[in-house]
């Protein structure tokens, strides 16, 4: 009996095999956005807080967020910003900067002020 067509045979069935698992493997998905509504109910148990969204704002990851809380007469101000936590394939936030009496232009972004349990979009 002839080797030659048992190794092609077994070559072939080898390529087989891998194409096949490449096939059947899921595709790695990205995660979900985190939307301004997700944002914003993280925060609507503080008392005097605003949220605000640069204007291209889509919730991926490298955007950015703020928070404005008001505390004792000042204005806290803190900038987060969104990454993907590659374990758990998420997207997550965290505080990257904290600034006190700051005040965000209008012009520049949305600003929902959480207003008597419902948030309220901020106008000029």
């Amino acid at each position: 009996m002839h080797k030659r067509p048992i190794i092609y045979i077994a070559l072939a069935a080898l390529i087989l095999f891998f194409i096949n698992e490449q096939i059947q493997e899921p595709a790695q998905t990205e995660p979900e956005l985190l939307s301004r509504q997700t944002i914003m109910q993280q925060f609507e148990s503080e008392a005097v807080v605003s949220v605000a969204f640069p204007h291209n704002y889509r919730g991926d990851n490298g955007d950015a967020f703020y928070v404005i809380r008001g505390k004792s007469g000042q204005t806290v101000t803190d900038y987060y910003e969104i990454y993907k936590d590659p374990d758990k394939n998420l997207l997550k936030y965290r505080v990257k900067d904290h600034w006190e009496n700051i005040r965000l232009p209008l012009s520049r972004f949305d600003i929902y002020k959480l207003e008597q349990g419902k948030w309220q979009p901020l106008s000029e």
